[in-house]
């Protein structure tokens, strides 16, 4: 028995290093500011202390304003602040209300926070699943150990294949969009609906994937979001994490539903309005949290047939696009000249095609690299479609080879952080 309470620590003790490392080798100058407020809000939390309910708001409060000083005055947010931030909030506000049910230490809380495959662009899991899989004993599992490297070189072909390509062609139109014909910009919008979902689903991949081989499971963060039949839907399949975080710690404290219909809409564009903000303090971002938050308070649409499925779907995906605009220019008056110059300069001709390519290589080889971009979008979106959990000899094998050829031949290695890491 004391061998085995020896082993959770040493387990413990070894990741909680590991996790310090990581995060030192990637912003070391932030470092203190983490260290901190983990020791800050760790105090707020501690079951000793009198007058706990007095302690988490002063903890949450002290959270919310370091948070609000970088986003909005210092404007340069140390690396994963706004992801372990809200873990910070949720620990406080779930330690309570008594929902905590595993033992309140330092190291344990320390490890959740600074968890490294989460801490710089989540997923934002809950304290009780990540510290209760710490005091289960480590065994090997081939299943999740083949799930686990599936997920990370899918990741890596999601981020290096699809959305660091991708990106080649939306930063050379939405940098100087002005200069492009209407269907470039639609090219572009399309592409950076496909990049920002490769980008940011590639490192929920590679953080779920790296958890299942140190043995602990973590929900999945994207559902195939583009196939949603309305917004609502796609806000319960995309960044799930952030969705439902959002859902129980500002949504529901709010009222929720159940307070009539007007309390509801304005419960809910309060919680759009937050996500917006979240992500940053431009017009864009803030349009784009109201802009869901409208079309997400719309009825769900009725559907009776296959055919009004598939139109239900593109529909959704063409929201979204729109959304994105905004979100990767970050100014609303930017979005509107965007979206007003790919409806008024749109014609479809030899010359605007021609000039619509270029972008992804500036010479004639430019349709061939189109096309394998879309070669490749298609075969990611087939693999979203199938099995997923079909963890066969033969089924792995294919995946893998097929992933580690993908990157070699077609990942484009270029300095391109994860998208996510800007928030």
């Amino acid at each position: 028995m004391f061998k085995k309470i020896q082993s959770f620590y040493l387990r413990k003790i070894i990741l909680l290093i590991f996790n310090f490392a990581f995060y030192c080798c990637l912003d070391l100058k932030s470092f203190p500011i983490l260290v901190l407020l983990i020791a800050f809000t760790y105090f707020c939390s501690c079951e000793k202390i009198k007058k706990k309910k007095a302690f988490t708001a002063i903890g949450v409060l002290g959270t919310i304003i370091i948070w609000l000083v970088y986003k909005l005055f210092i404007n340069a947010l140390p690396i994963g602040l706004s992801f372990y931030s809200f873990k910070i909030i949720s620990y406080l506000i779930d330690s309570s209300k008594e929902k905590i049910d595993f033992k309140k230490t330092f190291l344990n809380y320390a490890i959740y926070v600074t968890y490294f495959p989460q801490i710089l662009s989540g997923p934002i899991s809950r304290s009780n699943n990540i510290v209760n899989q710490l005091h289960q004993t480590f065994r090997f599992q081939k299943e999740k150990w083949l799930k686990g490297i599936q997920l990370i070189f899918s990741g890596l072909f999601l981020k290096l294949v699809i959305a660091n390509r991708a990106v080649v062609y939306v930063d050379t139109v939405f940098n100087n969009y002005r200069s492009y014909t209407g269907l470039a910009l639609c090219i572009a919008a399309f592409l950076y609906s496909i990049q920002i979902y490769g980008d940011f689903s590639g490192y929920s991949n590679i953080s779920i994937g790296f958890s299942n081989l140190l043995g602990i499971d973590i929900d999945r963060n994207f559902n195939r979001p583009y196939f949603s039949r309305s917004i609502k839907e796609f806000w319960g399949k995309w960044h799930i994490s952030l969705s439902s975080w959002l859902k129980d710690y500002i949504y529901i404290p709010l009222g929720g539903n159940r307070k009539g219909k007007i309390r509801k809409w304005i419960n809910s564009m309060i919680t759009f309005l937050i996500s917006g903000f979240w992500h940053g303090n431009g017009s864009g971002y803030l349009f784009w949290g109201f802009y869901h938050g409208i079309l997400n308070n719309l009825k769900s649409p009725k559907i009776n047939n296959k055919l009004q499925a598939i139109g239900f779907t593109i529909l959704t995906f063409i929201e979204v696009t729109i959304g994105w605009i905004f979100f990767r220019l970050e100014d609303f008056f930017e979005g509107i000249h965007y979206i007003k110059h790919m409806l008024f300069n749109f014609t479809i001709n030899y010359n605007s095609i021609l000039s619509s390519v270029l972008p992804f290589t500036k010479d004639n080889s430019s349709i061939a690299m189109a096309l394998i971009l879309f070669l490749f979008i298609f075969i990611a979106f087939l693999i979203e479609v199938k099995n997923k959990n079909d963890y066969s000899k033969h089924n792995f094998c294919f995946k893998i080879s097929f992933y580690i050829v993908s990157i070699l031949l077609f990942g484009v290695f270029v300095s391109n952080k994860f998208i996510y890491m800007n928030y």
